[in-house]
């Protein structure tokens, strides 16, 4: 037997792991053991993390549950990530028929992204495998997203909705925290297609309300530094959020300038409207 192979068997006989993957960094090149790291590593760090995270935000909701939520939000909690994908899915997620073709290659409210690129984007993370997911991850926010919308950029109005159609259901990413993070995410990037093609919708209470308290503490949102000082009072549902000069309107218009989107800011009225509007370069 040569030695390489004797050590590994010595290593599994002593039944310990730590032994075999010191020897087995041994045996690999120095390439191939870069390529170990990163495969292994990336995905426990990511696990750690969102449990990490996860657990914190999740107590937050629940006292923020308690606080804030109304009859009608209490309604949609069990079990969330059953009931979310048939009766939270965005709209245009369950669309029978596209929208004109010229349409698709509108501009959006996402900087340089037109239709098409938004309802790419909306399902690219669907169904990713730990180590795909990370790899995507690695490149940073803005380009795990590109990189996703990459991936389908080729694709006709008609094959992306019957993608769309697919992946009614969230799943991998997407399915986190219960479905909070598909249904967020939709429901802005919905907003972002429908405000510049002048086509407004009303979107249901229960969706909006669960929404707006996710946004609030969504890292890739980015709300906290926009909103910090301010009180939000959504006049159409009845919540609010925050202590300060009071920033009223739509909850939707609050949903969409906590996302960073300044066009929403006319539909808003109150004492904080102008620093809002300066936090967002409007």
């Amino acid at each position: 037997m040569a030695p390489g192979r004797f050590a590994v068997v010595h290593a599994l006989s002593a039944t310990s792991w730590a032994t075999v993957l010191t020897t087995a960094g041994h045996l690999l090149s120095a390439g191939a053991r870069e390529r170990l790291t990163f495969a292994l590593g990336v995905p426990v760090v990511l696990v750690v993390g969102i449990g990490v995270g996860g657990a914190i935000l999740l107590r937050r909701f629940r006292r923020g549950d308690r606080t804030r939520s109304t009859p009608e939000e209490r309604t949609w909690r069990e079990p969330m990530s059953r009931r979310w994908p048939a009766r939270n899915a965005p709209t245009w997620r369950s669309s029978s028929t596209p929208s004109p073709p010229a349409e698709w290659d509108a501009p959006t409210l996402c900087t340089g992204w037109r239709v098409r690129d938004v309802v790419a984007h909306t399902i690219s993370y669907d169904g990713l495998r730990p180590l795909a997911l990370a790899r995507r991850l690695a490149a940073g926010p803005t380009g795990a997203n590109e990189a996703g919308v990459a991936e389908l950029r080729d694709r006709t109005p008609c094959e992306l909705v019957a993608l769309v159609r697919e992946r009614l259901t969230p799943r991998g990413l997407t399915a986190g925290f219960g479905g909070r993070i598909a249904l967020t995410d939709g429901l802005i990037h919905h907003q972002d297609i429908r405000r510049p093609l002048g086509r407004p919708r009303a979107v249901p209470a229960g969706r909006l309300v669960t929404a707006l308290e996710f946004a609030r503490f969504a890292p890739p949102i980015g709300a906290r530094s926009r909103i910090r000082g301010l009180t939000l009072l959504a006049t159409d549902i009845g919540w609010r959020t925050g202590t300060g000069p009071a920033v009223a309107g739509p909850g939707e218009a609050l949903l969409m300038v906590m996302a960073g989107r300044a066009d929403a800011v006319t539909g808003l009225s109150g004492p904080g409207v102008d620093v809002l509007a300066a936090r967002l370069g409007s």
